[in-house]
């Protein structure tokens, strides 16, 4: 009789980042709580809480996260090119979760990398936000009601691939402004 091929097993570390000073969320003390952030890079953990104890605007993405019913997976991982960061255009379910993932293209400057991480939470929470968008198709519907038309998001419409809303562009300039406030203290 013929072996028949194990799946192989990978056991992937999540590294949870407690939300940074909200009260009543998860601070890593409380026994059985997790994050809705999952981490999977010592280095964007490192940024995460870098940027978070910087900038309040990262901050406060970090908490509303904690309130839904999302779990977001930040990872290394390449994005179209001369692209920092991206939010997947993929919404998995596992049970009451809606699981969306972020890359964070490596060899970015700390501050450059803080800033991405903040746009694509804001667009996280974008989809999260609407509790009707369930599916990967809903996500596309989404954008494509709340993106920008604009001659520089053009691709959005013809490719469905690349998105871009006011919200994140406004969350990436006050995550910038932040971290320059909080370097020349």
């Amino acid at each position: 009789m013929p072996k028949t091929a194990q799946p192989a097993v990978v056991a992937l570390a999540l590294l949870v980042v407690p939300a940074v000073g909200v009260a009543g969320q998860c601070d890593g003390t409380v026994s059985g709580c997790e994050s809705r952030l999952r981490i999977e890079s010592a280095w964007i953990a490192e940024l995460v809480r870098a940027g978070a104890s910087l900038s309040p605007t990262l901050s406060g993405l970090l908490a509303t996260i904690e309130r839904t019913d999302g779990l977001v997976y930040l990872s290394e991982g390449s994005c179209m090119p001369r692209v920092k960061a991206c939010l997947l255009m993929q919404l998995d379910q596992a049970g009451p979760n809606r699981l969306l993932r972020i890359h964070i293209s490596p060899g970015r400057t700390d501050d450059e990398a803080i800033i991405a991480v903040g746009h694509e939470l804001q667009h996280a929470l974008e989809v999260l936000a609407d509790r009707r968008v369930r599916t990967t198709r809903d996500m596309f519907v989404l954008y494509q009601r709340i993106g920008l038309r604009t001659p520089a998001s053009v691709m959005q419409f013809r490719t469905h691939f690349r998105f871009e809303t006011m919200a994140a562009i406004k969350t990436s300039d006050a995550i910038r402004s932040e971290l320059a406030d909080a370097t020349q203290r």
